[in-house]
Formats: structure tokens, sequence, C-alpha cells
């Protein structure tokens, strides 16, 4: 018999001298080569106990292969969050004119669609349907927000805009304008802060995915045999690739939940200019933000438990 050490745990095996094949660690289950093909035997002593360098197969899974599609498709996802329009949106519908609102990172997409529009000559009687939008960028919109404040200011600031009204009455309506004013520019500060966190996040995550995209296919093709290297490298490498792996996957599950917790709320939109939130109104996180969630969660579980198995 021959001790041997197991390439992918360090393990001690013992082995029969005389044995040859493909072998299953039985301590982590990983695949390695041992011994010649038979031929004479030489004599050796009965019991001979040592520890050799072994050639080895390593050993690529299927949760391996599962980590590779995982974290490629998460690496086309943040590449089209970072230029989408569906992470929140809200829409509703008045006077047969529906509207609807989607916010990606940086700005805003509205779009109205009227499906009785006519051309505004009183004895057409005949409709169609009209669907109209605009992007504004969260920044201009906040700077629009600034302008708005200061003809506030300068408005209030002169007693001769109190058409009717007391000194207090006044007094008391530019009260109101300067709080909406302010509710205003934080509003959409608010969407400009949550995108801007966001992007960043997502930009840097992105790099590194296609780093752990080629780490995986590295390894895959170190199995397929086309890649060849040694067993204490690639146990290293499966280190490296599962530590920022975890990293990442972390680093993007915060930035999506910050996403969430920072953006304002809806209903604000209207409490600032002091009217009710319209009937049949549907808001929410959109379709990017979801995706983004959930294969952030698969690459994070698949990559936890990959780190955690000892092979």
């Amino acid at each position: 018999m021959v001790v041997i050490e197991c390439p992918h745990c360090d393990e001690e095996i013992e082995m029969d001298e005389d044995a040859y094949g493909l072998f299953a660690c039985p301590y982590c289950e990983g695949e390695y080569e041992w011994g010649e093909a038979p031929k004479k035997r030489s004599r050796t002593t009965p019991r001979q106990i040592k520890k050799t360098t072994i050639s080895s197969v390593y050993m690529y899974s299927p949760l391996s292969f599962g980590k590779l599609v995982t974290s490629t498709m998460l690496l086309f996802i943040v590449i089209i969050g970072l230029n989408s329009n569906s992470w929140y949106g809200y829409s509703y519908e008045d006077n047969d004119i529906e509207f609807e609102t989607n916010f990606g990172l940086t700005y805003q997409e509205n779009i109205l669609t009227n499906d009785e529009a006519t051309t505004g000559n009183w004895e057409q009687t005949d409709t169609f349907s009209s669907t109209t939008g605009m992007i504004s960028s969260f920044e201009t919109q906040a700077q629009l927000a600034e302008l708005e404040k200061e003809w506030v200011m300068e408005y209030c600031s002169d007693s001769n805009n109190a058409w009717g009204e007391t000194e207090e009455e006044f007094e008391a309506r530019c009260d109101v304008m300067k709080i909406a004013a302010d509710e205003y520019i934080e509003w959409w500060n608010s969407w400009d802060s949550a995108g801007d966190i966001l992007f960043f996040i997502l930009i840097i995550s992105a790099f590194i995915l296609f780093t752990l995209v080629a780490m995986n296919c590295a390894s895959l093709l170190n199995h397929l045999g086309w890649l060849e290297t040694n067993d204490s490298m690639m146990t290293n490498f499966r280190k490296a690739e599962n530590l920022v792996g975890l990293i990442t996957y972390s680093l993007i599950l915060l930035g999506i939940l910050m996403y969430w917790i920072f953006i304002p709320n809806l209903d604000a939109l209207w409490d600032i200019n002091d009217t009710s939130a319209p009937s049949g109104l549907s808001s929410g996180l959109g379709l990017i933000w979801w995706s983004t969630l959930l294969l952030t969660l698969i690459c994070l579980t698949t990559t936890s438990i990959a780190a955690t198995r000892k092979n």
C-alpha cells in the first residue's frame, strides 16, 4: 500500500501499489488519475508509506456549469440595465387618455396615448390613435425645480402680488408654494441620487462579472483538456473565483436594494400639487429590477454552495 495526497482536498488516501486508472477521492469525491499501465512487477517492500504528487483531472460539476450560465446571464442583464427604462414605472388613465411613465437610472420617459384623437376640426367625426412621448433627465428636472423655487421666492417678495388677499393670507399662500417647491426639488434629487448610486455599482459589477465569466470559461477549458494547469493553481483559482463572485453579487444586491429604498414615494408627486392620486393608478418596480434581483440571488446561492464544498 502507498499513501498519496488528494490533489483537490490534500487528504491522505491509501492506494494499492498496482492500482491503475481514474479514481474518486473518498473525502471530496474529486477525480484523479493514479498508477501506471500494468507491466512486469518489480519487487517492493510489503508496505511503503510515502507522499507523492499526482496528476489530476479537474472535477467540473453541474454546479460549476450552472455558475457559468447564471453569471453570463447576469452580465447581460447588468449591461441592459444600464440603459433600460424599466427600473420603475407607473400608469393611469384619465379622460380616455393613457399616461405612462417609465424610469431609467438617469432619466424618465413619459408616454401619452389617446385612442380617440382628432385634428381639432369641429366638423370632423373620424378619430385616430395618437401616441406622444418625452424624455427628460433627472438632473434637468431638478434644475427646473430650482428655477421654479427662485421664481416663487421672487414672487413672494413682492406684496403687490397679493390680489385681494390680506397680508396674512398672502404669506400663507407663499408658504405653501415654497414648501411645494422644496418638495419638488427633493423629489427629483432623490431619483437622481438613487439612479447614480445604482449606475456606479452596475458599472463596476459589469467589469468584474466579465472577469468571472472568463474565469468560469477557463475552468471549463481545463475540464475539457484544452487548458493545462497544475492542481495547486486550480485550487487557488477556484477559491479566488468564489470569493470575487460572493463580493460582486453582494454588491449588486446591495445596489438594487438601496435603489428601492432611496427612490421617492410616488404619492408625494400628487401631494406636492395638493391633489389626490388618480384612480386606477398602477405603479411598481420594473422588469429589469426584478430580473436583476432574481439572477443575483441565484448566482449568490450557487457560489455560496460552491465555496462551502470541499473540492
